[in-house]
């Protein structure tokens, strides 16, 4: 059974080490280690979580299947790039462990970030994805994310990757 939870600054160390291993998990056949390690560094150092975690735009919980930390999904209150009517909150990252690919974890953390968005009657999720992703990108067109339009280039360490926008439109 899975509990998924949201967590705060007491939390930053582990979630620090999830995002790091998921993270590597999901690119290793993308990117190269030094290139992985650098983003990393940048991204999931343990001031870097704890400067997310304390704010109060930003939302991360953890899943844990059996007590231990299967994944995680980080959301955001951010203006979208493309212009979309209504509130909208940004999916920055969903990711779990490689030993729960193809357990659906990850659909049940985008039903928890569906339900975190109606409850605070968001109209849109929106999102950035890797034009290289494949993965991601057939994930979130299955659940009825739809390409809208450029997005910033992505960098992970000296890597730049086109990267697309899609929305969600909640009902």
């Amino acid at each position: 059974m899975i509990e998924i939870r949201q967590v705060d600054v007491s939390s930053a160390t582990e979630l620090s080490e999830l995002c790091k291993t998921s993270f590597f998990d999901a690119y290793k056949d993308v990117h190269s280690t030094e290139d992985i390690s650098a983003y990393c560094e940048e991204n999931y150092s343990i001031p870097k979580i704890i400067a997310n975690l304390s704010d109060p735009d930003v939302t991360y919980k953890m899943s844990y299947r059996e007590g231990l930390v299967v994944g995680f999904l980080m959301l955001q209150n951010q203006v979208c790039p493309v212009k979309l009517d209504g509130n909208v909150v940004e999916l920055k990252q969903i990711y779990v462990r490689a030993s729960e690919f193809g357990t659906g974890l990850g659909e049940q953390l985008l039903t928890e970030v569906l339900r975190h968005a109606r409850h605070y009657n968001k109209k849109w999720i929106w999102l950035c994805v890797s034009d290289l992703n494949k993965r991601a990108q057939s994930f979130y067109l299955k659940h009825g994310f739809k390409p809208v339009g450029v997005a910033p280039v992505l960098e992970v360490g000296n890597d730049r990757l086109p990267a697309s926008v899609m929305t969600f439109k909640i009902k």
